[in-house]
């Protein structure tokens, strides 16, 4: 089993939703990479390490998903808050503007509500964070 790739992913990802269990998660997830590679798996790594403060792993592998995927709002958007959270305001600003300025392709409440949240963090003075 452990060279099932898609058996660890959905093993990391149930054992992802304990915060007790993270630690495992994050060695499943990361283990399941070797094997085969998928935006719900990296995903699921980044929720993982930000979930068990490890803010720079995060960051890593919602980056990695933003330059391989880079037509999707949620890893920009994650690392937008990921940003905010470790005060660096200028590449929180940066991620805000991509995702402002990225182009619908179909229109949903949670794609509006992010395009909203990057909005409003542009338009607040960097005193404010």
């Amino acid at each position: 089993m452990r060279y099932d790739a898609k058996f660890l992913i959905g093993y990391g990802q149930l054992l992802s939703q304990d915060p007790a269990q993270l630690a495992t998660a994050i060695l499943l997830l990361e283990q399941s990479r070797k094997y085969f590679l998928s935006y719900g798996s990296i995903l699921s790594t980044a929720r993982a390490y930000r979930d068990c403060a490890s803010y720079a792993r995060a960051i890593r592998n919602y980056r990695f998903l933003t330059n391989h995927i880079p037509s999707r709002f949620l890893p920009k958007y994650e690392l937008m808050r990921l940003y905010l959270k470790i005060r660096q305001i200028g590449q929180a600003r940066r991620m805000a503007g991509e995702i402002t300025a990225m182009p619908v392709k179909i229109p949903s409440p949670e794609i509006e509500f992010m395009r909203r949240e990057a909005l409003n963090y542009l338009k607040l003075p960097d005193t404010a964070f």
